[in-house]
């Protein structure tokens, strides 16, 4: 296929440095995967071109900024009301200025925080575009945006769960599986509390399996004395698991992999250790629980409701319907 010439940028948390070194956290390049597989769709013809949310840009970077024709900030939890103080998306004055008009897709809020402070209001302005519509991953994020006078907003839920407003989910099991896979979160820690979640799906599992999405995963699980069957840090070992495990579920505190387990076909629940999982799960009706409510955990282990998701289709067709026009002359 000939390319139009035109060039997209994607500013990604799937990689730590700007020369591509993927990111130590699984989670970002379950994100990655999603956002690049829908923009490939939507700009078949453009370069793309991508660069970290997790590192400032040089010179050179905000000439490659300046040069392109959209930029795309691609998902993950890198919005904060202090930006000043908090770098899951490293963006400085500077080159806020030199990405003048980017576009959301996906992003959602760090953590439970109150009304912006005057700088984030001001950097945010900067950077985000006036003329397109920002997409964000739940609504305590567009509420949030929304304050800050950046009105184009849309819920359109992380794209992730996209593909899942093509799947059939009523055929899903509601009964138990044999075996269970488990996520959990090293920079949460609830040693006694995790202990007792690991202790109830020995219990109630024949065969426990243990997937260390984040870098300090499998280091925590040892410390908790895991002697469940411990997966390889990688995408693959993931993905191998749930083709070949039919009677598998997943329990767990980490979302991503808790949407890709989904999306392989798995009853899932997925344990709320912060915002996140608890507004999405409140948006759409992905199966959540609190982390500490044990009890919860205990009766879906015994059976469960079918999973009725309320994806914003619509607003997700808008999101993407919007570049038609920007695109169509390619």
């Amino acid at each position: 296929m000939k390319k139009s010439g035109k060039r997209l940028l994607l500013w990604t948390p799937g990689i730590e440095t700007h020369g591509g070194r993927p990111s130590a956290n699984l989670g970002d390049l379950i994100i990655e995967e999603a956002v690049e597989a829908e923009l490939r769709t939507l700009f078949p013809q453009w370069e793309m071109q991508k660069v970290s949310t997790h590192l400032r840009f040089g010179p050179a970077h905000r000439r490659q900024a300046r040069e392109a024709d959209l930029i795309v900030v691609g998902g993950s939890n890198l919005l904060s009301s202090y930006m000043d103080g908090y770098f899951q998306w490293d963006l400085t004055m500077v080159n806020a200025v030199a990405a003048r008009g980017s576009v959301l897709m996906g992003a959602g809020w760090w953590r439970d925080q109150g009304v912006a402070n005057r700088y984030t209001k001001i950097l945010l302005n900067l950077v985000l575009s006036r003329k397109f519509k920002h997409s964000v991953r739940d609504g305590q994020a567009a509420a949030r945006l929304r304050e800050i006078h950046i009105p184009k907003v849309l819920n359109t839920a992380c794209p992730t769960m996209w593909k899942l407003a093509e799947m059939d989910l009523s055929r899903l099991r509601t009964k138990p599986a044999e075996k269970v896979l488990c996520m959990l979160t090293d920079y949460y820690p609830e040693p006694e509390l995790d202990r007792r979640l690991l202790d109830l799906l020995k219990e109630r599992y024949k065969t426990v399996y243990f997937w260390p999405q984040g870098l300090g995963d499998e280091i925590y699980s040892r410390e908790l004395s895991f002697d469940g069957v411990l997966l390889d840090r990688n995408l693959e070992a993931l993905d191998e698991l749930l083709a070949t495990e039919t009677e598998l579920d997943y329990v767990g505190t980490r979302l991503h992999g808790g949407v890709r387990c989904l999306k392989a076909g798995k009853r899932c629940l997925t344990l709320e250790v912060d915002n996140r999982a608890r507004e999405i799960g409140k948006d759409t009706g992905l199966p959540t629980a609190a982390r500490s409510d044990l009890e919860a955990v205990r009766k879906w282990t015994e059976g469960s409701d079918p999973v009725q998701l309320r994806l914003p289709r619509e607003s997700i067709q808008e999101w993407k319907g919007q570049f038609a026009r920007f695109s169509e002359h390619e």
